[in-house]
């Protein structure tokens, strides 16, 4: 059994956007195998870590609505790890919520992943990133990729990762008030909308050179069209981020996050004030190019703000 010292860790996990997703094929497992770019993004989640005087995984959050029990991937997250080290857990998780749930943005996955790196610091385990990829791929799909941060071309179901090294992109994000089942987007999806698309390989090369004309033509997620159909109001969002300047927009995952690319920081400044009247999240976030961080701290934990991005 492994032995580990009291501390108390503070971890930052991003959101994500794709700037590219197509659905390939379907394994027998249930499973899609997909081409996607990942990004990360500067909206965060806030995962506080201390060892308790209680056995057990205890979860606090600042979002009535999540789970926290074994419904919560954190959760999962800590108990996969714990199966995995042999460590008897003993373990209090506060999750701080900004990333929106049900969004599209990957908040449950990146609150898994911090989960997964922070104890093992907090249980002086030695895991290399390998492992730790190990243990991300048993928790969902998306868990991986915020492992390794930055902005990364996955395929597989997203699990075989590729860094993208890239400059800085800006971004106007809405998050309208309501959440769609990713489970009922894939349901939905027919394979014949996925054939004529785009080279992956483009949109890479275009995200790598900073090429923001360029990018802005070949942005797609075909899951656009089972979320756009069914909820025509994300259509009109993306016109409205359109009008209002930005080179182009797309729906970032199963949705309903929307994303508008825009020309500077400055000028994503100037979107988001002409969205004011709007009604939604309207937020800008730039390229969180940097791995997670882990921090030491000391308590009183978790503040109960719930502010999300600029």
């Amino acid at each position: 059994m492994k032995s580990f010292m009291k501390k108390y860790l503070k971890i930052d996990t991003p959101a994500k956007v794709n700037l590219f997703l197509n659905v390939v094929g379907k394994r027998p497992d249930g499973y899609h195998e997909i081409e996607t770019i990942f990004h990360a993004i500067t909206l965060f989640d806030t995962i506080f870590l201390s060892k308790s005087q209680k056995k057990g995984i205890q979860i606090e959050c600042n979002e009535p609505s999540l789970p926290t029990d074994e419904g919560n991937l954190a959760h999962q997250a800590a108990k996969a790890l714990s199966d995995y080290a042999r460590v008897v857990p003993a373990v209090m998780i506060k999750i701080h919520k900004r990333i929106p749930i049900g969004s599209g943005l990957g908040g449950g996955s990146s609150d898994a992943a911090a989960t997964l790196i922070g104890l093992a610091r907090l249980w002086n385990l030695g895991l290399g990133r390998d492992e730790l990829y190990g243990i991300a791929r048993g928790l969902g799909a998306d868990v991986p990729f915020f492992i390794l941060g930055g902005t990364a071309l996955g395929r597989g179901i997203g699990d075989r990762l590729t860094p993208i090294e890239t400059p800085e992109i800006h971004l106007v994000l809405i998050v309208p008030k309501f959440s769609i089942s990713t489970r009922e987007v894939y349901k939905r999806l027919k394979f014949r909308l996925t054939k004529e698309v785009l080279d992956i390989s483009i949109i890479s090369d275009c995200v790598k050179k900073g090429d923001l004309s360029k990018l802005s033509r070949h942005l797609y997620n075909v899951l656009e069209e089972v979320s756009l159909r069914d909820y025509p109001y994300l259509q009109k969002l993306k016109e409205r981020l359109n009008f209002a300047g930005a080179l182009s927009s797309l729906m970032s995952g199963s949705g309903p996050a929307i994303f508008g690319l825009a020309p500077s920081r400055e000028e994503a400044y100037k979107i988001k004030d002409r969205l004011k009247d709007i009604g939604e999240l309207v937020c800008v976030v730039s390229s969180f190019n940097s791995q997670v961080g882990v921090e030491d701290f000391e308590p009183p934990l978790f503040p109960l703000s719930s502010r999300r991005g600029d």
